[in-house]
């Protein structure tokens, strides 16, 4: 059994985003071009903008459009047990007790 249009809809756009194709930052189409270019009614068109926007791929901003969400880097650090950051506990070669 096909996926539902809307889920093709959003998976060729999703595959769009990761491509490059569609930048991050970029305006997705409208929402009268994306009906025409998948021959779509409104209500798909808007489940698969939806799909994608729960997925955090795309975010719409009223009077503006929907946009290609920017790609977040996450912070990450690494925990050591000692504050000076020496897995020895400064000890530096030191044997332990």
């Amino acid at each position: 059994m096909a996926d539902p249009m809307y889920r093709q809809i959003a998976a060729d756009l999703q595959h769009r985003i990761e491509c490059g194709e569609l930048s991050h930052g970029a305006q997705l189409p409208t929402e009268l071009e994306l009906r025409e270019r998948y021959d779509a009614s409104r209500n798909t068109v808007r489940d698969a903008v939806k799909w994608l926007t729960t997925r955090g791929l795309v975010e719409t901003r009223p009077g503006q459009g929907t946009f290609v969400s920017e790609k977040i880097n996450p912070f990450v650090t690494t925990l050591t047990g000692d504050p000076e950051g020496s897995p020895d506990g400064g000890r530096q070669g030191q044997p332990v007790d």
